[in-house]
């Protein structure tokens, strides 16, 4: 008997071989269909990437144009890239006083940006400032207006020219103070610019030392200052300012007793008035009693003796004191300046009688200045109406 294979291969029909050679064929196809999908999906994404770099770049192409030609960081990087040469012709330098290398110190400045830009109305022309101070005026040239992707419109800028400021600097310190105080300045002591007198003490100085207001011009700096300022050894604190003014300081007394002075001046006041009237008596209409209390050869001196023999007095009016001819005398305002120098406002009130019979009262409100010379107190000088 034969022996049968029990793994005996099945035999397959042509139509099961046709239809498996198809259906490899189908595979096939699909493959080849998916690699030119992904070669496709690709090459897409390539262009969609790079023309995404390309419009980034060319967008921030245009923000970085329009950014330098705003005026205001046009301006800032020219005035950085400023030669030694151009900042030297721009500002004027105070070497005695300014610290450092000056053309430096400058373009530090406009490095750290501590300044504002301010156009000129209706013009390409722009203000540079230091605070309230002009430093420089930048005047730009309009070449031509942009307009890109509908989105981005702005000027394209080229430099005029750079003015200097009147004054040609950068700081500048304007300081007044009084006679009794130390300015230092970066920590060496500064003499004064200017010296004034206490006003209104006429020609004192002539005879006592007065205290006096000094000014200080601190010019064509280049940085900011250190200023210090004391009095009697001790620092004074003030508010940085361009213009600083230390206050005098001087009291404020409610009677000549409590500043020290025991000059009679109700009683000068009093004959004074008399004397301005004709109504003082003795030789020169009173001249040598009102002389007791002038400073001789002095200008309060001078102009008392030149109402005594001038023609003025011949032309005062008719009349008569009543009694009592004063009344309402005050002193008040008692400025003490130094120990030889005081100053006090006097009312009073003066009664006259005009032929007789009518009433006229003479209402006199003075400012007296007086200083002490070889121990005794002198008027220098009157101002009111008393003198008008």
């Amino acid at each position: 008997m034969a022996y049968e294979s029990k793994h005996a291969r099945k035999p397959v029909t042509p139509e099961e071989r046709r239809a498996k050679r198809q259906a490899l064929r189908e595979k096939k196809e699909r493959k080849k269909k998916s690699k030119g999908f992904r070669t496709f999906m690709f090459i897409w994404i390539a262009l969609i990437v790079a023309f995404g770099a390309y419009a980034l770049l060319y967008v921030r192409g245009i923000l970085k144009e329009m950014q330098a030609n705003t005026p205001s960081q046009f301006i800032s990087d020219r005035l950085v890239a400023m030669s030694d040469e151009q900042i030297k012709s721009l500002f004027d330098f105070n070497r005695n006083i300014d610290e450092g290398n000056q053309t430096k110190n400058v373009k530090q400045f406009f490095k750290d940006g501590n300044y504002t830009v301010k156009q000129v109305m209706g013009t390409e022309d722009y203000n540079v400032y230091n605070g309230e101070r002009k430093v420089l005026t930048v005047s730009l040239n309009k070449l031509r207006s942009v307009s890109k992707l509908a989105l981005f419109n702005y000027n394209i800028y080229e430099l005029g020219k750079i003015s200097p400021s009147e004054e040609k600097e950068l700081y500048h310190y304007e300081i007044t103070a009084p006679s009794d105080c130390t300015v230092l300045v970066n920590g060496k002591e500064t003499a004064p610019t200017s010296v004034a007198k206490l006003e209104y003490f006429s020609d004192a100085s002539n005879y006592i030392d007065l205290p006096s207001q000094n000014s200080f011009m601190l010019d064509h700096l280049t940085k900011p200052a250190d200023i210090k300022i004391t009095r009697d050894g001790k620092e004074l604190a003030y508010k940085k300012a361009e213009k600083i003014t230390i206050d005098s300081g001087y009291d404020t007394f409610a009677t000549l007793q409590e500043a020290g002075c025991d000059f009679d001046l109700i009683g000068f006041a009093e004959n004074w008035s008399k004397y301005m009237t004709k109504d003082l008596t003795g030789k020169r209409y009173g001249f040598y009693t009102i002389a007791e209390s002038l400073i001789e050869k002095s200008e309060m001196y001078q102009k008392a003796w030149n109402w005594a023999t001038g023609i003025d007095i011949t032309f005062v009016s008719v009349h008569t004191l009543a009694k009592p001819p004063f009344s309402e005398q005050t002193i008040s305002n008692v400025v003490k300046y130094s120990d030889d120098a005081i100053s006090a406002d006097v009312h009073l009130v003066k009664h006259m009688l005009i032929r007789g019979t009518s009433k006229h009262d003479d209402k006199n409100d003075s400012t007296f200045y007086l200083i002490k010379q070889d121990g005794a107190w002198k008027v220098v000088n009157i101002r009111g109406k008393v003198t008008e």
